[in-house]
This record gives structure tokens, sequence and C-alpha cells, in this order.
């Protein structure tokens, strides 16, 4: 059992690393690309994975400034986990995901330590590295009252297959002692209000802790209210706002309102009455709409439209697809790039997207692709 699931999880991160491998990471200079990347770096690294020669150039040409930047938002992240009062139950998924994260932190500082060796910095001289691991180290010493170490490995999944030797889970305790609650009650981590602006910032755009950030909001009024404003503004400047960031704006108001339509999405381009284009005129430019992360699926989406046809583009992550439908049009296999791709022709109806993973997970959403200047 335990070799088939090292094969699985060891065949998901290969996938992914050779994924990464081949995309146009470019100058990648967003903390939050930048996280994604030293994630996946450091989950081959901690699986004796050899990186492939574009990412080691990658990590070569990286600098003191970039690194500086992720390690910033890897602490505002930190600093928006929270955990139970007392001990850990088993159906608190919420804490479960923030478990699986606190691993995921763990890959990123391998990938740290990887691309400062490649780019001959000093992890220590970098702005915010102490202050990164003070925190982690805080944030695994309130762990030891509230779960013990096999608890935590269960709860990680796939990913406890990484631990290895020498794995940040060993300060657990093998078992609860008798004192936990009274030593939950007194550490110095409570449960949050709210979620810090740099993770809330990397959900509107690209969807990113999605559970984490949702959540937060359904604990507490205030910070959903100025979470809805943000990706208002946000939205109404014309500016990405990812597809699970517009699903939870909907559901939102329409807690309100007593209903729920579906997500409107402004991908259309704008039908015009014109000549027909004269001889050797440029071609109709598409437009392109990143959906970003797609809820707790590891797969990004975009939508690409011209004035006929629109076509759905998802790109997976560590996770396998297993199909992706777009309305009634459904595929169940990538193209020779890795990319799932379903094309629909032009609807003015609304249309269901369903991504479906191997494992059963399932992204579903019912959207209404409109005009690009229709959004209000």
């Amino acid at each position: 059992m335990a070799r088939d699931l090292d094969t699985v999880w060891r065949q998901r991160v290969a996938s992914s690393l050779d994924a990464l491998a081949e995309a146009p990471l470019g100058a990648a200079g967003e903390p939050a690309e930048l996280l994604v990347i030293l994630e996946r770096i450091g989950d081959a690294l901690r699986m004796s994975l050899p990186l492939p020669e574009a990412l080691r150039d990658w990590c070569r040409e990286r600098d003191a400034r970039q690194v500086a930047g992720a390690i910033r938002a890897l602490v505002a992240e930190v600093d928006s986990w929270w955990l139970p009062g007392g001990r850990a139950e088993p159906s608190d998924d919420a804490f479960a995901f923030i478990l699986r994260r606190r691993d995921a932190a763990e890959s990123v500082k391998i990938g740290l330590v990887r691309v400062c060796i490649s780019a001959r910095l000093m992890p220590i001289e970098l702005e915010g590295y102490d202050e990164l691991i003070r925190r982690l180290d805080v944030f695994d010493q309130a762990l030891e009252s509230r779960v013990s170490r096999c608890a935590v490995e269960d709860w990680l999944e796939e990913r406890a297959e990484m631990l290895g030797e020498r794995p940040w889970t060993s300060r657990l305790p093998d078992e609860l002692g008798a004192a936990a609650p009274e030593m939950a009650e007194a550490s110095s981590l409570p449960v949050p209000a709210d979620v810090s602006d740099a993770t809330a910032t990397s959900y509107i755009t690209d969807g990113a802790y999605s559970r984490l950030v949702e959540l937060a909001a359904s604990r507490n009024s205030a910070f959903a209210n100025d979470l809805a404003t943000t990706i208002e503004a946000v939205r109404d400047a014309h500016e990405c706002v990812s597809l699970v960031a517009r699903r939870w704006l909907r559901n939102h108001q329409a807690a309100a309102a007593g209903s729920a339509p579906p997500v409107l999405l402004p991908v259309l381009p704008r039908i015009r009455l014109a000549a027909a284009p004269a001889a050797g005129e440029v071609a109709e430019t598409p437009v392109s709409l990143a959906l970003g992360r797609l809820g707790s699926l590891d797969a990004h989406a975009r939508f690409v439209a011209t004035r006929a046809a629109i076509t759905l583009r998802v790109f997976p992550g560590s996770q396998s697809l297993a199909s992706v439908a777009l309305g009634d049009t459904v595929t169940a296999e990538p193209d020779s790039d890795g990319r799932w791709c379903v094309t629909i022709s032009r609807t003015d109806e609304p249309v269901r997207l369903r991504v479906t993973a191997t494992d059963g997970a399932v992204f579903d959403e019912l959207l209404h692709l409109i005009e690009q200047d229709d959004e209000s």
C-alpha cells in the first residue's frame, strides 16, 4: 500500500516539475508566483528528484530582492494560519488544510535554500528569513499541545510521503498528554479575525488560499464585508479577479437576495456591426481571461474567446485530472502540451464548467459569459 502511494505521489511531483520546467517562467517576479515555483522545487528535492536544466538556470537568475519578496509573502501566509482552541478533531477540514500548507511551507523553505545556492545568496542574510524561521517555530511549538505526530501525518495525506528522516513533525508528541487542553488555552496563537493582505490579494487575483480566506470570511462578518468591497473595487477597475473570488462575491451578495445567479464572466468580445474586413486585414484578436486556481483543485484555468467561439483551457498542477467539461462538451484527455481544452460556440445562455480530478474531487460552477463592457 505504501509503495503504491509513494509511486503515485512521486509521479505527480515529477509531472508537476516537468510542466514547470516547460512553462514560460520568465522573470516570475510576483511573490505569489515565486511561492508556487519554490514549493514545486522543494517538493521535488524532498522526493530526491533531479531538477531539469531549465529550472536550474531559473534558480541561478534570481536576485535577493525577488527571493526576499517571496519570503515576505510566506511570512504573511503563516500569520494567517490559526489553530483550534483545544485538541484538534479529525473532522476539522480547515485545520487539515492549514497543516498541509505548513508542509508546503517546508517545501518552499527548501526551495529557497536551493535558489540561494544557485544564485550565490546567503539565506540568513535575506530580509525576512529569520522572521520566517521564527514564525514557523512558534506555530510548530503551538501544535505540540493540540495534535500528535501520527495524526498530523495522517492529515497530510500524500504529502506525508515527503517528510523523510528528519521531518518538521519530529518535535510533535507521539501521543497527547492529559494536560493538552490547558496548554492549548495558554497558547499565543488564537484564531485570527481575518487573513493577511497578501493572502487576500492572492485569493482575489489568483484564487489561492480559497479555503482559508472563505472560512475566515464565514467567521468574521467585518472581514467578509471588507473582502467583498475589495473584490468589487478590483473588478470595477478591470483588473484580474479569480473565478473563486467572483463566486464567493456572488454567494455573499446572494445571501441577502435569497438567490444565487450564475457567476458573471466578462470574456466575450463585443459584436459590432461593421463591413467585412478587407483582404490582408489583421485577423481578430481573441480575448483572454485568467480564472486563477479552481478552488481546492490543483489546477488553473483560462478562457480564450472570439466572436464565434469560446475555449476553456485548464492547466493541471500535481493533481491528475479525469475530465473537463464546458456545457455539453467534454474532454477526457489533455493535448500534447498537457493542457485540457474544450471549445464551444458562443452562447448567451449560462454554461456549466466542471473539472473532475482522478481522485474524485470536482470543481463545478454555472457561469454566464458576457461581453466585456457589460459587467457591473
